[in-house]
């Protein structure tokens, strides 16, 4: 559960939030966007945190970040645990400085949660029951699920219902109070890119041969070789399929194949997440996007 309440930013200061799906180009956006207007990233993306997780997270590139100022990226390590609430402060006091320095700040990400809980201040309830964790990680994913769509469907029909760590935390905090969403405070532009599904179609494809093309194999290997391939993380789209194809249970181009397809389904959970907010407004072309986060920031 959340709370929500009003923005910590300075509502003097007026910024970009951008969000949408993975591969749908938001990061060359946002990169246009932010060298025309003297702008900084700040990458709201719970994957792009973790250090050494590059190729497979899509992880914006050593060119791009050259030409603008990225914050947030390669925060922590893959084995540590990395929160909404950690996210939320770290972004504040980032677009802070990038404000205090006379720039843009621009909130970019795929990861809903990350961006909302900046955006509209969520204000997180207190740490987890301990007993209730213990009791919880020794039950199946299935009977996880099962439970929280009993004891709390709306919330269920939120997360990531694949991902075990935010399931237990939702279970936890059945029950708390919450409240209705804030309005969008009025110094926040909030676009989506939302492409036609032919083109993200593509884009996937073509976004995994080229990780593929780049290295990521050799990413994985490097990664599973310092960590435990268990590890949370490795278990989304790019690393998963790359760590089975390493223990021969696929062929490289399987692997491939099943990354393009576990990428669609996870632009389908985002989508799912992105549509329940009327406060964005969607664009299926950039260039129309840049053009009203302009005159948004341009506005008196």
């Amino acid at each position: 559960m959340l709370f929500y309440g009003g923005p910590m930013i300075d509502p003097a200061i007026k910024y970009l939030a951008l969000v949408g799906p993975t591969a749908s180009g938001k990061t060359a956006l946002a990169v246009d966007l932010a060298e025309q207007l003297g702008g900084e990233i700040i990458c709201a993306d719970s994957r792009t945190v973790y250090a050494g997780l590059d190729i497979g997270t899509a992880k914006p590139t050593a060119a791009e970040q050259a030409r603008v100022p990225h914050h947030l990226l390669d925060v922590v390590s893959p084995q540590e645990t990395y929160s909404a609430q950690t996210f939320k402060v770290a972004a504040e006091a980032a677009m802070a400085d990038i404000a205090a320095r006379g720039r843009i700040p621009l909130l970019v990400g795929g990861t809903g949660l990350y961006v909302y809980a900046v955006v509209y201040d969520y204000q997180f309830p207190a740490g987890p029951r301990t007993q209730l964790r213990v009791e919880l990680e020794h039950q199946s994913l299935e009977d996880l699920v099962e439970r929280l769509w009993r004891e709390d469907p709306d919330r269920a029909a939120e997360i990531d219902l694949q991902n075990p760590r935010r399931v237990i935390r939702a279970l936890e905090t059945v029950g708390q109070p919450r409240q209705r969403q804030a309005p969008l405070p009025s110094n926040v532009f909030l676009g989506g890119l939302r492409r036609p599904q032919d083109v993200m179609n593509k884009n996937i494809v073509q976004r995994t041969h080229q990780m593929v093309e780049a290295g990521l194999v050799t990413e994985v290997e490097a990664v599973v070789a310092k960590y435990d391939s268990n590890l949370e993380v490795l278990k989304s789209p790019g690393y998963a399929e790359i760590i089975d194809y390493l223990r021969g249970a696929t062929t490289l181009p399987q692997a491939e194949e099943l990354i393009s397809l576990h990428t669609r389904q996870l632009v389908r959970r985002q989508l799912t997440w992105f549509k329940r907010n009327p406060d964005i407004q969607w664009f299926e072309r950039p260039d129309e996007l840049a053009v009203r986060a302009k005159a948004f920031l341009n506005a008196v």
